[in-house]
């Protein structure tokens, strides 16, 4: 399909296609619409969303990022599962502890740049950490390495600047008024890792 996807490019131009995607969106739209007031077209929106998906993967071929949207789609449909999960929690009255447990390293490491960081090991063991119980290390030297094999899993190795803001023990933010404030980050705020 790749290289009638590419005749197509190569015969009508990046312009006209994309010009056409738009138009068959637009199309799919208006049937989605028909179908809201009542009317029953589901052959219709069968067909436009055929159309929709062969001029997105034009796009994607136009646009040099096919394995990115990929890489994109894989990623929100993990995260609606996580909503789609929470909602049910919330509706089953799960508590926290088990919403935290379900997470995938993302989702935790997202959680904790949120939250203090210990506060994901109070709610799920309340500080009585049941992973050291066969191990040399105390609960907190657990946790802290537990910690940062989520974030680089999910985050990936440090950038440049995590070691500057180490170093630096933070950065210099102008508050105005011809003053700066020394800001202490605990995480970097260019790529989200744990810095302190």
């Amino acid at each position: 399909m790749d290289e009638t996807y590419k005749a197509a490019l190569d015969l009508w131009g990046a312009e006209a296609q994309t010009l056409m995607a738009m138009e068959e969106m637009s199309e799919l739209q208006k049937e989605l619409c028909k179908h809201a007031r009542g009317k029953d077209n589901r052959e219709e929106i069968a067909e436009e969303i055929a159309d929709v998906r062969i001029m997105l993967d034009q796009m994607a071929i136009l646009h040099n990022c096919e394995e990115l949207a990929e890489q994109y789609k894989v990623r929100k449909v993990e995260r609606l599962g996580k909503l789609i999960r929470q909602k049910k929690g919330a509706e089953e009255g799960q508590s926290n502890a088990d919403r935290i447990r379900s997470m995938s390293d993302e989702e935790m490491a997202e959680w904790m740049t949120h939250h203090s960081v210990y506060s994901v090991c109070d709610i799920v063991c309340g500080g009585d950490c049941k992973a050291v119980a066969n191990l040399t290390m105390t609960s907190r030297e657990r946790c802290d390495e537990i910690i940062m094999q989520w974030l680089e899993r999910a985050t990936g190795p440090e950038c440049e600047w995590c070691e500057i803001f180490r170093k630096n023990k933070g950065w210099s933010e102008y508050v105005g008024g011809g003053r700066y404030e020394r800001i202490k980050y605990k995480f970097c705020p260019v790529c989200g890792r744990m810095i302190d």
